[in-house]
């Protein structure tokens, strides 16, 4: 027992260690930061609009009435525009009439001016929302989406909201290059654990959990080296630049033998993760085509009731077509039935997961002839050509 906890800890530590040195390798710059943190100070932001405001609590705050408030900063920045520039913005709103009172999301806008367009415009203006449920927010706002954010940056607006009647408290402002590449999980259901064994010679990568606290990502590279090599070892085997499928990528058959196999996602600002990332890398995947897959089974472990309404099975609505017979009220394919049966599948779900979100039960009854078509979401397509058929709700197998 001392032992495992002696390696828990060493594990903890280690990935502790790797998340702090991608942290130091690619940490964000901040190139202007308003703290409202001295009393009255507005550290020349002016308000308007505002029936009230005021710096207090470690907060500029303002109570709009019956127009939207908002702020403008007074002094010129001068700061060249970068494409990796965002706004971080801490702020807490609710109605100013009531404090327990609540409202929904709203629009929110950053403008700007620049050396080459001096004048605030729809057109120079970062669009996001922001809500008034009273409890601190913190708004990433990526400001290099916008292709006139070029130049000399001048002036900035911040609008916090459309709604009226709104207490606003904005902690700080601060304007960021974004060094920091997106977060991924790639050690996953999906994929591998680090030192695992397949028999087959074309391993698949598939990232899940990608956030990027900026922008998105734009692009994944996928490689590989020989298991334990130097960085200097990748090679580039792929890229996914769509995220219809999934960020994923199959390997060209690769030769029996031991393989790191690691990826790079790119932010929109094309800032990667670190080869140091503790997800960037399936360790020591070793490929045997000798290996033969088994299950094991302890027998003599505790037993445990199961609930039969878990043994289901997912079916996709399109792909029974023309497979059901109303006359006998079963599948033309006897043997799906059968088989069905044979697994002591209890419970069947239809029309299926992600190619039910477009399927409408009314358009599946009546008279066959009369049915439309029905068309399968951006995730599962289907051809318009189909006239899909359901079962009725007293279909059993």
């Amino acid at each position: 027992m001392r032992i495992f906890r002696r390696s828990v800890l060493l594990f903890a530590g280690f990935a502790f260690f790797l998340a702090a040195r991608q942290c130091a390798l690619a940490a964000d710059v901040t190139d202007r930061s308003w703290v409202f943190s001295s009393e009255g100070d507005y550290l020349n932001w002016r308000v308007e609009s505002a029936l009230t405001s005021g710096v207090s609590g470690g907060s500029l705050w303002a109570e709009s009435g019956a127009s939207p408030a908002y702020f403008v900063q007074n002094a010129t920045l001068d700061i060249p525009a970068r494409k990796d520039h965002y706004f971080e913005i801490r702020i807490r709103m609710r109605p100013a009439s009531s404090p327990t009172a609540r409202f929904a999301g709203a629009y929110a806008g950053i403008y700007f001016t620049t050396d080459a367009e001096p004048s605030f415009d729809e057109a120079k203006k970062l669009t996001f929302r922001t809500y008034g449920t009273g409890t601190l927010k913190i708004h990433n706002v990526w400001a290099g989406a916008n292709t006139k954010w070029t130049g000399t940056i001048k002036r900035i607006r911040l609008d916090p909201t459309t709604v009226t009647d709104a207490r606003i408290e904005i902690e700080s402002i601060k304007l960021i290059q974004d060094r920091t590449g997106p977060e991924f999980i790639l050690k996953n259901n999906w994929t591998y654990s680090d030192n695992d064994t397949i028999n087959y010679d074309t391993p698949s990568l598939m990232l899940m959990d990608t956030y990027d606290k900026v922008s998105d990502i734009y692009k994944v590279e996928f490689y590989r080296r020989p298991a334990g090599g130097t960085n200097q070892d990748w090679v580039l085997v792929g890229t996914d630049i769509s995220l219809l499928a999934g960020w994923q990528h199959k390997f060209p058959a690769l030769p029996a033998g031991s393989y790191d196999l690691g990826v790079k996602a790119y932010d929109q600002a094309m800032n990667p993760n670190d080869w140091d990332y503790p997800e960037a890398i399936v360790h020591n995947l070793t490929i045997n085509p000798a290996v033969t897959p088994r299950i094991e089974v302890d027998a003599a472990g505790p037993a445990q009731p199961f609930d039969k309404m878990i043994a289901g099975n997912n079916q996709i609505w399109y792909r029974w077509t023309n497979d059901y017979d109303p006359a006998t009220n079963s599948l033309k394919s006897a043997s799906l039935e059968s088989l069905l049966a044979d697994c002591g599948i209890t419970v069947v779900r239809y029309p299926g997961g992600c190619h039910a979100d477009t399927f409408y039960w009314k358009k599946s009854i009546g008279p066959v002839a009369t049915r439309p078509d029905q068309y399968g979401n951006h995730r599962a397509p289907v051809p318009v050509s189909y006239t899909h058929l359901t079962l009725p709700p007293n279909y059993s197998v």
